[in-house]
């Protein structure tokens, strides 16, 4: 095929190109998007494997280091932290009962196949969450009943030694 050195005719192939009607680009979803060879079942079953979130388990042990760097540092304001525990614990009550309602319709036979694998791993999180939101909620009680030294412990802290490690000191 020769290419034309024409720069209008190159000019109306590049518009004719451009204003070709193009498939609507779709929104992956990559906890249905299938892996090459994967069947549908060992997919389910592999979401319903993911128990474990470590970024999301590492915030929430931020959060434990900062209701305890809150009253060790700024008392006045650890009645955000107290806030802050009941607000999880509207969260986990809503969360509990959200999983109740899906165990009530499931056992009604009111969900397909479908939904009952959604429910399943709707209820796994559930519970990872309401497990999270529940040790920071009790991390508060236990903050807030520290005094002294039990309140330093509770308290993030850098090992200083292995920092300087690092630096080659």
């Amino acid at each position: 095929m020769t290419e034309n050195k024409n720069p209008i005719t190159q000019l109306k192939q590049y518009k004719t190109a451009k204003n070709e009607p193009k498939e609507p680009v779709k929104a992956k979803n990559h906890i249905n998007t299938p892996i090459k060879g994967e069947s549908s079942q060992n997919r389910n079953q592999s979401v319903l494997a993911l128990d474990t979130f470590p970024q999301v388990t590492y915030t929430f042990q931020q959060t434990k280091w900062g209701v305890a760097n809150c009253k060790k540092n700024y008392p006045d304001c650890f009645h955000l932290k107290k806030g802050l525990q009941r607000q999880l614990g509207v969260i986990c009550k809503n969360l509990h009962q959200t999983d109740r309602l899906l165990a009530e319709l499931n056992t009604e036979g009111k969900l397909t196949a479908e939904q009952q694998t959604i429910a399943k791993y709707y209820k796994r999180l559930s519970r990872y969450l309401t497990k999270q939101m529940q040790g920071v909620i009790d991390y508060v009680e236990q903050v807030e009943q520290a005094e002294g030294e039990e309140l330093d412990a509770l308290c993030y802290r850098k090992d200083e030694s292995r920092t300087d490690e690092y630096r080659g000191k």
